[in-house]
């Protein structure tokens, strides 16, 4: 069984994002009447605090949602929008005890964050869409530098490629 393309597995992100706050406003709507008479924010906030099932479905849903945008950042090229989803990943990062991640992406967002002082030149091209890989002019069509580079190394390869060459001139 191979790997999900990019569309099928940011779909799989959106749909069980739009479930969980499905679900979230399924139980706000079956709630009675006394606990109802906030709105469904400060519900869904004091509710989570009591029922684990609910403070789930607020993580799970923080969770999809930042991965959502983290896509959005790349298939738009926005910078911007980049440095915030980096900062959103952060605390995920650390929660969920990837420690590598945690430790050194706060060090990468600061690198890029002093970018306009350190290397203006590079800022204003990373403003204008070019830390992203764009192989069309498609709007919302740009991909990360690495997820590039690993499409280009799997074409390389793809029926024999680099492995075949190698093999040839070795004699193997």
């Amino acid at each position: 069984m191979g790997l999900l393309s990019c569309a099928t597995y940011n779909s799989y992100f959106q749909v069980n994002a739009a479930a969980l706050h499905g679900l979230q406003k399924e139980a706000y709507q079956n709630c009675n009447q006394d606990d109802c008479l906030f709105s469904f924010d400060e519900w869904r906030e004091m509710e989570s605090q009591s029922k684990p099932q609910l403070k789930y479905w607020d993580i799970a849903l923080l969770l999809e949602l930042t991965v959502l945008q983290f896509v959005r950042v790349n298939r738009e090229a926005n910078f911007d929008l980049y440095l915030q989803a980096l900062n959103r990943l952060v605390g995920l990062f650390f929660a969920l005890d990837l420690g590598n991640y945690a430790r050194w992406l706060p060090v990468h967002i600061r690198d890029l964050a002093s970018l306009s002082k350190q290397h203006p030149y590079i800022a204003e091209q990373f403003k204008t869409g070019k830390f992203v890989a764009m192989k069309s002019h498609k709007p919302f069509s740009a991909i990360a530098l690495d997820q590039n580079h690993e499409q280009i190394n799997a074409r390389l390869k793809g029926d024999g490629g680099k492995h075949l060459a190698r093999e040839t001139r070795t004699g193997t």
